[in-house]
């Protein structure tokens, strides 16, 4: 399995490259990046990589899940609290080892807390970054608040009573549509499952510090420019990202001046907060289909 040295820390991925050539000559094939969110890990994405045959598909285990566990910290080290920030560091970092050139269209595609890290790539890009951000891709938002810290902190109380079993004995039912599988709740189990207590708390830490942090969805033009776009794809039945808390995100991404029009929402039927393992064929669609739209 390929690493990545980064950061102090070491980080698990995979690169996807093309297997087919565009169906137009017009068509540019793009790099797309992929993060994901809490108690999950890259596979939570694999399900949409047959509708992007045609891109460069990077994924990766944020630090602190799945395959790139935490470090214990030593007297020698002097790494920053792990936040929003640091996480969008370390995508900044494997970009920069996998030589991804700073000129290539980039699409970045984010599952929950990675949809905070996606849009803070885009709203802390500067000139000097030289990142070519050209559009966003955000499944089921988390909007910091209050009450999402409050629920984040709760759940470090149950990963550190309980250990991952408990959390992986609710959530499989609890954030998915009435009408999800025993197939897709036995996959996310696996997902939680494969989770180690300290990676797992330390990323409830950055959920529950993201609003105190100031991350959000504003500002999104400073790294994207006028002609960048976002997708906002929300559940139907998202009890963690719901239809509410998308169309504030919407709201935030359009604001008012330069960002106004960027954002749009789909709304994904009989599907709860794990699209791409609930609704895997109708959010595949709904990404390429964007993606193709991006120039």
């Amino acid at each position: 399995m390929p690493y990545a040295n980064v950061n102090n820390h070491t980080l698990h991925y995979t690169q996807y490259p093309p297997t087919s050539t565009p169906p137009s000559p017009n068509t540019t094939p793009k790099t797309i990046l992929f993060i994901h969110g809490l108690g999950s890990s890259q596979n939570f994405f694999l399900p949409l990589l047959p509708h992007l045959s045609t891109h460069h598909c990077i994924l990766f285990d944020n630090y602190g899940a799945a395959r790139s566990p935490p470090l214990l910290p030593t007297p020698s080290q002097n790494e920053p609290p792990h936040s929003i920030a640091t996480i969008s560091t370390d995508a900044l970092s494997l970009l920069s080892h996998l030589s991804i050139p700073p000129s290539t269209p980039l699409i970045i595609v984010g599952h929950s807390m990675g949809c905070l890290v996606a849009s803070h790539l885009a709203s802390s890009a500067t000139p000097s970054s030289q990142l070519n951000i050209c559009a966003l891709i955000l499944l089921g938002p988390i909007l910091p608040s209050p009450q999402l810290s409050t629920a984040f902190s709760q759940r470090i109380t149950t990963a550190q009573t309980g250990g991952m079993e408990a959390l992986a004995n609710t959530i499989p039912s609890a954030a998915t549509a009435k009408s999800s599988t025993p197939l897709t709740r036995a996959f996310i189990r696996e997902l939680l499952m494969g989770q180690s207590v300290e990676g797992y708390v330390s990323n409830c830490r950055v959920i529950a510090g993201a609003e105190e942090g100031g991350f959000g969805y504003k500002g999104l033009e400073k790294g994207m420019g006028k002609g960048g776009k976002v997708l906002v794809v929300a559940g139907e039945e998202d009890g963690i990202a719901s239809l509410e808390g998308c169309r504030g995100v919407v709201e935030q991404i359009n604001g008012e001046g330069e960002g106004e029009g960027k954002g749009r929402m789909e709304v994904v039927s009989g599907c709860g907060h794990w699209h791409c393992v609930e609704k895997p064929e109708e959010v595949g669609r709904l990404v390429a289909a964007f993606i193709d739209g991006v120039d």
